[in-house]
């Protein structure tokens, strides 16, 4: 059976082309994705967790999935202080579900450092553009410390650079496309603008270029390690632009003062709406619904992570994150979902988690699903269960799975809201 329009799950650009032959529960074939998109959609099947297990003294006691769900909900309610943590690999719902199971229980609730967390708070007129518009319109496409080629591979393909749209007809020759980075990136292939700066030193080439577009030339020959002449050369394609479209991404928050640099960039931002030019900046949203867990996280709790529900009234600290906490042992128990914690927390904080009683959901074979007191293992998203996730523009997409997920896995949604129930 051939089923077409289907929402890839492997980025957050969410493509909905695709075409996938189904026969006897089996993925035969699949059209529209990249390589990232097809080892989803064909090889996560087969290497992911079956069975649902407790941690025993004996070693691994697999159990039912209501077993895990009784021995979960066992844990979350002796515990003074729990941990509740991810989304970005989830549902908008189960967003929604986790930020309320913490809330409930008086917990912290965090997820995975994200460009998206910083960009909610910049001047609204910079955000809310659409990955359609910028195909049809844009003529200046910056990347800034991301790279798609690497991470989000139709991203310039379908949207930001070959496509023709209304406004560039000629599709990559209507467009000029500029990449930032600290280190040469393959994305860099397609650009004529490779700028190369010096690391930490973002806020400094976003006021330059801001400088020279009003003819301000630097007191000295470069800026940021760029020199005066590439960067003359930037702005000289820059100014006949009408649709500057720029793309922020992780590196940015590797910067020394992030927010000095994104405070920077929205000036520059700023300056060129001034001079007529339309102008959108986006977040290249890490993980599949990275964009969602920040815009559901932000209405319901105030800030997009970090939210602190142990006092009477919520509250985002930086002391609220899930590192910061196991560090300092401030939690007593943890639920992770969908979440690789040996490589988003530091070493310190995984060591501190190793030590209270954790409760895995995952779809994958990860690290964190093996080393669980409670591991429950989940239906693949997008292929075995369905629901709504946000793209990286702020559009919802409805999942359209086409597989049957197997009788020993859990749906999240409803394994979440049978928790909840519970307690």
């Amino acid at each position: 059976m051939e089923i077409e329009g289907v929402p890839c799950t492997s980025c957050s650009l969410l493509c909905d082309d695709i075409v996938v032959d189904v026969r006897d529960n089996t993925v035969t074939r699949v059209l529209g994705t990249c390589s990232h998109g097809t080892k989803r959609f064909k090889e996560l099947v087969g290497a992911r967790p079956m069975k649902a297990a407790i941690a025993e003294q004996g070693g691994l006691k697999e159990v039912s999935v209501d077993e895990a769900l009784e021995k979960a909900a066992e844990i979350l309610k002796v515990a003074k202080k729990p941990l509740i943590y991810g989304g970005a690999n989830s549902t908008n719902r189960t967003v929604e579900l986790l930020v309320k199971l913490a809330q409930k229980l008086r917990g912290l609730y965090d997820s995975s450092a994200s460009i998206c967390h910083a960009l909610l708070d910049l001047d609204p007129s910079f955000l809310g553009a659409r990955l359609d518009d910028i195909l049809e319109d844009a003529d200046f496409i910056l990347y800034w410390g991301a790279d798609p080629a690497e991470t989000h591979l139709r991203h310039a393909s379908r949207y930001a650079v070959f496509p023709r749209g209304r406004s560039t007809p000629m599709g990559r020759e209507s467009r000029i496309v500029a990449v930032v980075d600290v280190r040469e990136t393959n994305t860099m292939r397609i650009a004529q603008h490779k700028v190369l700066l010096r690391p930490g030193s973002d806020a400094e080439l976003a006021r330059a270029l801001r400088d020279l577009m009003f003819s301000k030339t630097p007191t000295v020959g470069e800026a940021a390690g760029v020199t005066l002449r590439d960067l003359s050369s930037i702005i000289k394609d820059l100014k006949p632009a009408t649709y500057v479209a720029m793309f922020i991404g992780r590196g940015l928050l590797q910067s020394e003062k992030p927010e000095e640099a994104l405070s920077s960039m929205a000036e520059l931002a700023r300056s060129l709406l001034e001079l007529g030019k339309k102008v959108s900046i986006m977040p290249m949203a890490e993980y599949v619904n990275s964009m969602g867990q920040a815009l559901i996280t932000k209405k319901l709790g105030g800030a997009p992570r970090a939210l602190d529900f142990s006092a009477l009234k919520e509250h985002m600290s930086p002391e609220a994150t899930a590192t910061c906490q196991l560090e300092r042992e401030g939690v007593d128990a943890a639920l992770i979902v969908k979440s690789e914690v040996s490589e988003e927390l530091t070493p310190l904080a995984v060591k501190a988690l190793m030590r209270i009683p954790t409760i895995v959901l995952e779809e994958r074979a990860t690290w964190t699903f093996s080393n669980g007191k409670v591991s429950v293992p989940l239906s693949i998203m997008g292929v075995e269960s369905g629901g709504t996730v946000t793209r990286m523009d702020g559009v919802e997409v409805k999942l359209k799975p086409f597989l049957k997920p197997p009788a020993s896995v859990a749906d999240e949604e409803v394994f979440l809201e049978r928790l909840s129930s519970s307690l």
